[in-house]
C-alpha cells in the first residue's frame, strides 16, 4: 500500500516512510462513542443548517431509480430520492427541525439502522434543493447534487414522461454515484447510446468556505475520536486522536479542513482510494 504522509506544517515525507513502534511497546487502540443520540447531545434549536449540510456531505445520498413500468406511457418509472442513513433515535432531528416535517422513515430487516428519505418531487424541489442551494455541500457529493437537480428539472417539466426525457435522465444517472444499473441498461433495447453527461465543473473548496457548524456536522457523520493505550516498562501511556476518512477524490477537501484547523496530517492510500485526515497532537485536540 503506497502512502503519502504530510506533517502538520505541510511538508511531505518520502512515500516509503513507515513508523514501527519499539518491540517492547504493546499498542492497543480503543474507539469510544456515546450511547446518547444526536438529539440528546445537542440542543435542536441551536443546530444550524450548515450542520445539516456537513452531515449530508458525510452520510447522505442523492439517487435516481429507473425501472420498467408497463403502466407508464413511456414504459419507465423514475423515482428520485434524497436519503440519510441513521439510527432511529437521530432521525427526528432531521425530519422535524430542518425539512418541515417532510419525508419518510424506513427500516432495514436485518440492520439496526433506519433510512430517512424524501421521494416527492414537490418536496425535493420546495425543501431539499433550496436548502443545499443556500448552504452548499463542500465534498465531491456536490457534483451528484447538481446532477440530481438537473434530473428534477426534467421531471418538473414532465419531460420524463417521454422516451427522450427518460434517455436524458438515464444519461444523468450514468454520471452519478456508481452509474446506471446494468439491469436498466440491459432492458433498454429501444433507448440506445446512454452516454454519461459531462460532470459539472465546481471550484475546489477553500478553507474560507468551511464553518465550525459544517465541520461539526461532517464530524458527527464521518469523524472518530480514539484513545490509544500503550504499555512500556510496566507504565501505561495514552494518546488521543481525531480523524476523518473519505474517498480519495475528497483530498482537496481535507487540505482545506487542515488549513481551517491549522493542524493535522493527511494520508492518501492509493490502493484503497482512501484519504484520511488525522490530528494526534494533544495541544491541537485540546
Amino acid at each position: 500500500m503506497k502512502k503519502f504522509y504530510y506533517t502538520s506544517s505541510g511538508s511531505e515525507l518520502p512515500s516509503n516512510h513507515t513508523y514501527a513502534p519499539p518491540r517492547n511497546i504493546q499498542q492497543q487502540q480503543r474507539r469510544y462513542s456515546t450511547k446518547t443520540s444526536l438529539c440528546e447531545r445537542r440542543d435542536i434549536e441551536k443546530i444550524s443548517p450548515e450542520w445539516i449540510s456537513g452531515f449530508t456531505d458525510g452520510d447522505a445520498s442523492f439517487n435516481i431509480s429507473i425501472y420498467r413500468d408497463n403502466k407508464r406511457k413511456s414504459g419507465w418509472s423514475i423515482i428520485p430520492s434524497f436519503a440519510i442513513e441513521l439510527k432511529a433515535r437521530d432521525l427526528p432531528l432531521l425530519k422535524k427541525k430542518f425539512f418541515e416535517g417532510e419525508g419518510n422513515i424506513h427500516t432495514y430487516k436485518n440492520k439496526p439502522h433506519y433510512i430517512y428519505s424524501v421521494n416527492s418531487v414537490k418536496v425535493l424541489d420546495r425543501v431539499i434543493i433550496p436548502h443545499f442551494n443556500k448552504y452548499p455541500l463542500l465534498s465531491t457529493k456536490r457534483i451528484s447534487f447538481l446532477l440530481f437537480k438537473d434530473a428534477i428539472e426534467i421531471i418538473k417539466n414532465k419531460k420524463h414522461l417521454t422516451l427522450e426525457g427518460v434517455h436524458q435522465i438515464m444519461c444523468i444517472r450514468a454520471s452519478m454515484n456508481h452509474g446506471i444499473s446494468t439491469r436498466s441498461v440491459r432492458s433498454t433495447s429501444e433507448i440506445e447510446n446512454i452516454i454519461p453527461v459531462a460532470l459539472p465543473q465546481v471550484e475546489p473548496v477553500k478553507a474560507s468556505q468551511i464553518s465550525s457548524d459544517w465541520l461539526a456536522g461532517f464530524t458527527d457523520a464521518e469523524g472518530c475520536f480514539t484513545i490509544n493505550l500503550r504499555t512500556k516498562n510496566e507504565k501505561l501511556w495514552a494518546g488521543l486522536s481525531y480523524f476523518l476518512t473519505q474517498h480519495s477524490r475528497d483530498y482537496l477537501l481535507f487540505k482545506a479542513i487542515k488549513e481551517f484547523l491549522g493542524c493535522g496530517q493527511i494520508y492518501v492510500e492509493e490502493a484503497s482510494e482512501v484519504v484520511r485526515f488525522k490530528v494526534e497532537n494533544l495541544s491541537s485536540i485540546g
